[in-house]
């Protein structure tokens, strides 16, 4: 049997899953519970290693750290905090007594101020409290190495930033002053946070406190901030009801470009500024997409910088702005966006996926100014859709929608055409085994495209086209215009055949009516 008793990693394997499981109360429980179980287990096997038998399992810093942990990450507030706080007040206890082995480190203490970040807003201030107290108990005690000390300033300017008080940008400032004087420098997450902090407090003053402090920092040789204090400062600017809030997130923007290296504009940059253009309704806005996205793939293809690799996101941004626009440039401009999202997803980039959302967003804007420009322009973005199809990438598929789209520009630029699409795809939806959804508004495009003269065919096509909807229950897609679209379609093929058929579709809709299926449209 003591070839396989439980030892410190089996234990610390178990209780790294209780960890794991976020926001889940009875987990850190059950952690505090095995810790128990593994310290009684210990002094039981203590007295038996006396006796000759094998060494007793032990407890360590990590074996607490992860306990700690799994307080801070079950979503208990403060009182899951307050938990943690004893567990390490008792691991400092311990060590004084002697046990070395679980003194309290860096990040004992860290994940511990970190628990108090996220208590409820009614707790923030007693939060803020507590972990400038766990603070000054680790600035006095005597830790293994001073290798991670940043991570409890971090941790408190955290703790600060989140409570929403009005001087908590002061607050971690002074934090910064307290870092300096332990001989350890400020860091990017100090930074960050002391701009969380003052823009939190959603004012004018504060948020011009925060672009202040940026300032100074990005004049301070020691001090190197990064993109992510930029984006705190522009998703403050951008949510504000300033006229000129862009024109204010524009020249951040420019500065980062300007100080270079990790302060560069980045994916959140552009997401930010993006986000926020895409709910404005103005011309110049889609224009200003435009540039930015333009601005971002010249940062990543030209510049190579990795941290500003585009995602579906901010194209669909763009291409959905310039969706609304009117300008004359739009119709090329939101092509040339599409074809460089395909462009990024074929070099690679598995972040860039064009669907079918995005292909009908570009084919419905196209379609709008039929043109034999814009059509064969559709026509390739249709056989992309329907070759990606074929291939098993279903979420390119195109549907009643592009369809739908397609057949009316088709119809002003060339009528053959249209019938010729509106035939193979009818065709191919009624032989297919999968449901495919079809509007009426998209049947009635699809019967309009085959009523186009001259072809007998065609106007079969539709007569079994509105018999399968018939059959297979789509009623709500059938209505007297459109059973006339299918007579529209005989009469205008031109054929000796023609009557016959028309004949024969009547007398079909007459028989039905009178066996009794009074959803029969005549």
């Amino acid at each position: 049997e003591s070839y396989i008793r439980p030892d410190q990693i089996s234990y610390n394997s178990v209780l790294n899953y209780y960890a794991s499981r976020k926001n889940e109360h009875w987990s850190a429980q059950r952690a505090e519970d095995l810790l128990l179980e593994m310290s009684e287990i210990s002094q039981r096997q203590q007295e038996q290693h006396s006796k000759g038998n094998p060494p007793p399992v032990t407890m360590s810093t990590t074996t607490l750290n992860i306990v700690l942990n799994a307080w801070g990450n079950s979503g208990g507030g403060i009182r899951a905090a307050q938990r943690a706080e004893a567990l390490l007040h008792m691991m400092i206890r311990l060590f004084n007594k002697g046990h070395e082995n679980i003194q309290p480190n860096a990040l004992s203490f860290s994940i511990v101020i970190n628990a108090y970040s996220h208590v409820d807003s009614t707790d923030a201030s007693s939060a803020v409290d507590k972990a400038m107290e766990l603070l000054d108990v680790m600035e006095g005690f005597p830790l293994p190495n001073n290798e991670g000390i940043n991570s409890c300033y971090n941790a408190v300017a955290n703790v600060v930033a989140k409570s929403c008080l009005h001087n908590a940008g002061d607050k971690v400032q002074e934090l910064m002053v307290r870092m300096r004087n332990m001989d350890t420098l400020p860091d990017n997450f100090i930074i960050a946070s002391c701009i969380e902090a003052y823009v939190s407090a959603a004012d004018e003053d504060s948020r011009r406190r925060g672009k202040d402090f940026l300032f100074r920092m990005i004049d301070d040789p020691s001090s190197q901030p990064n993109s992510v204090s930029f984006n705190t400062l522009i998703t403050a600017i951008v949510r504000d009801k300033a006229k000129d809030r862009f024109d204010e997130a524009d020249e951040l923007i420019s500065m980062m470009e300007n100080v270079g290296g990790d302060a560069r504009p980045d994916l959140a940059t552009y997401s930010i500024i993006l986000g926020a253009l895409s709910q404005m309704e103005d011309e110049d806005s889609a224009e200003k997409a435009v540039q930015y996205l333009r601005r971002m793939l010249r940062s990543y293809n030209k510049d190579g910088y990795a941290k500003v690799k585009p995602n579906s996101f901010v194209f669909n941004s763009v291409i959905n702005m310039v969706s609304r626009c009117n300008n004359e440039w739009a119709d090329d401009v939101i092509y040339k966006t599409l074809v460089a999202m395909e462009n990024q997803n074929s070099q690679g980039n598995q972040f860039v996926t064009p669907d079918t959302i995005t292909y009908n967003t570009v084919i419905g804007k196209l379609s709008k100014s039929p043109s034999k420009k814009n059509a064969m322009k559709v026509m390739r973005i249709l056989k992309s859709m329907e070759d990606q199809a074929k291939g098993g990438i279903s979420a390119c598929a195109p549907d009643i929608i592009t369809y739908t789209s397609v057949l009316n520009m088709q119809r002003i630029v060339d009528p053959r055409r249209a019938a010729s699409i509106a035939s193979s795809y009818i065709r191919r939806v009624m032989s297919s085994c999968e449901h495919t959804v079809i509007d009426k508004h998209g049947f009635r495009t699809v019967l309009l495209a085959l009523a186009h003269p001259g072809n007998f065919e065609h106007a079969e096509t539709a007569k079994q086209a509105y018999e399968w909807m018939e059959n297979i229950g789509y009623i709500e897609a059938i209505d007297s215009r459109v059973c006339d679209l299918v007579l529209v379609a005989f009469k205008n093929s031109n054929n000796e055949l023609s009557a016959d058929g028309v004949i024969s579709f009547l007398s079909d809709r007459v028989d039905k009516y009178l066996s009794g299926q009074t959803t029969t449209i005549l």
